[in-house]
């Protein structure tokens, strides 16, 4: 099914105008993905609302037949397949998407893996299982192993060692 049969979106609309937003601008990376009012935050980690406004605005036509929750995840997959990035355009770090190059596309109509983008280079991103119907499986959350937590296995693993070298 095309993106354009199930929203409608619109610039300049702010909280409780949009179930959800699509961002707009940003590194061609980012052109396109899918937001929630409070995902939007400054530098610091502060919810800031208005920065919706500089995004597009997105509402579910009347015929969707899908819950908010769905046809995000169906978005979400679309543009974790970087289909969106391809469409974006602009500088070297500043890239804009058009409406159409984002209603135009359709949205996958089996299951498909759908594997988040790393919030860090290191760390390897989230992911879930996204059915046919729009429901999402279960999100499987990457481990972060931090230096204390090395050093404090490599210390339980010398005295596992030492304890098991000890035994008769």
């Amino acid at each position: 099914m095309r993106i354009k049969n199930l929203i409608t979106i619109k610039q300049v609309l702010g909280e409780g105008q949009a179930v959800f937003w699509l961002m707009r601008r940003g590194d061609g990376s980012v052109c396109g993905r899918p937001m929630w009012l409070e995902d939007f935050k400054d530098t610091w980690g502060e919810p800031k609302p208005a920065y919706s406004l500089y995004h597009w605005g997105v509402n579910l036509q009347p015929s969707c037949n899908l819950e908010p929750e769905q046809v995000f995840w169906k978005l979400q997959a679309v543009w974790c397949s970087g289909i969106f990035d391809r469409y974006s355009h602009g500088s070297l770090n500043l890239h804009n998407i058009t409406k159409d190059s984002i209603l135009r596309h359709e949205l996958p109509s089996e299951m498909v893996r759908v594997q988040l983008p790393p919030r860090r280079v290191i760390l390897k991103g989230d992911s879930y299982w996204l059915y046919p119907d729009g429901h999402r499986g279960t999100v499987h959350r990457s481990l972060v192993i931090d230096s204390a937590v090395v050093d404090s296995l490599r210390t339980a693993s010398d005295d596992l060692e030492d304890t098991l070298h000890d035994c008769p």
